[in-house]
């Protein structure tokens, strides 16, 4: 059996983890890649396809929380199951504040992981504006005639008036396009001097 939701990426500093996950999640039809840090995933483009994002709290360089705060900041809405040794109320807790689906304790329960992962691939699979529409909306935003609706659907101009979570993506990749702007700008008269 394939399904269709996309990539489930895990991101966990232990190779043993990572393969075990990952030979569970093919075992029933999923497509996944393993990341041993953050920035690996970050500077992938496996990104862009990924449909649920297993990662662990605590590693090196940017952590679990880090990489979530990046990913909403980014425009991403991809759903998050945190997975960990460490119980932790304090992470538990920021964490599905921040939007998690889940958070696993390792060893977790193949079946509960499952699980898991299915319900966040539901979310997922939402009537949300995929991040490559937003960020050709978020484009347009940019040029003299702003005009987002030529770049999104009827369906998703609608949405857009409806979805918060949409409008707050859309959103933070306008800002971090003009923040980009301003940095290669600032950079460009830097080089000048």
């Amino acid at each position: 059996m394939r399904f269709p939701e996309g990539v489930i990426s895990v991101v966990d500093d232990d190779e043993s983890v990572r393969a075990s996950t990952g030979n569970l999640l093919r075992s029933v039809g999923y497509r996944v890649e393993t990341f041993a840090a953050a920035h690996d995933l970050l500077n992938s483009r496996a990104l862009e396809e990924t449909g649920c994002l297993l990662l662990d709290f605590r590693m090196p360089g940017i952590d679990g929380l880090q990489l979530q705060r990046r990913l909403h900041d980014g425009g991403f809405r991809i759903p998050i199951i945190f997975i960990t040794a460490f119980d932790d109320r304090f992470l538990r807790q920021r964490a599905m504040e921040c939007g998690a689906v889940n958070v696993l304790h390792k060893p977790f329960d193949a079946a509960l992981l499952l699980e898991a992962v299915r319900i966040a691939l539901h979310r997922s699979r939402s009537a949300h504006i995929p991040h490559a529409k937003l960020m050709e909306a978020a484009e347009s935003c940019l040029t003299e005639t702003a005009e987002v609706t030529r770049v999104l659907s009827a369906r998703e101009s609608e949405h857009l008036g409806e979805c918060s979570e949409c409008v707050d993506a859309l959103a933070n990749m306008v800002r971090e396009m003009v923040r980009g702007r301003h940095e290669k700008k600032a950079q460009a008269m830097g080089s000048d001097e």
